[in-house]
């Protein structure tokens, strides 16, 4: 029965005399509701990388081995992924340990990557490894020369190669007025 620390430690051995253990039992409740001594709980330890607490056992006397006594190792399935990564396969049961991302995760492929509204794929990256920023290598813009005007525009000259943005038509169009006639513009 460990307490906290600059406290005191009570780990006096009792044999089955039941009055002795009551003793013991009764004297312990008064020094720590005295407040003088706090038994150490798992809730107040922080678990390491790769594990955590033991459900149930917050309100658990920490012992001697606050790590074997509150904590458990954390399984793969229990792990968020960083961008660019994904879970590994038939590893959602294994131990996390010290280094998560290393064990659980692996990178994804810009060909899993699904692209912003306005971009597109760029091919020749396909079998490329996403990093921390996918939408950055895995993605270009759309071009201008890709965008069909809606009706009562036409295609600005010398914006062929311009990126669409997230308003294509301001980006990539002009009013044309030999459109207005059946059309207000």
């Amino acid at each position: 029965f460990w307490l906290k620390p600059n406290c005191c430690r009570a780990a006096i051995p009792i044999k089955s005399d039941t009055k002795a253990r009551r003793t013991m039992r009764t004297l312990l409740s008064l020094v720590l509701g005295m407040g003088l001594c706090e038994a150490a709980l798992c809730k107040e330890h922080s678990c390491a990388a790769g594990t955590k607490q033991i459900a149930g056992k917050e309100d658990t006397d920490q012992g001697n081995d606050a790590a074997a006594t509150c904590c458990e190792a954390a399984k793969c399935s229990e792990h968020t992924c960083a961008t660019g990564t994904k879970p590994k396969d038939g590893v959602s049961d294994t131990d996390q340990t010290a280094d998560p991302a290393a064990v659980c995760c692996v990178a994804a492929k810009c060909s899993e990557f699904t692209c912003a509204v306005h971009t597109t794929a760029i091919t020749a990256n396909a079998d490329e490894d996403q990093t921390d920023a996918p939408q950055t290598k895995c993605c270009e813009d759309k071009k201008c020369q890709d965008y069909a005007c809606p009706t009562g525009y036409g295609a600005t000259t010398g914006q062929e190669q311009a990126a669409q943005t997230t308003d294509p038509t301001t980006a990539c169009c002009t009013v044309d007025a030999t459109k207005c006639a059946s059309h207000t513009c």
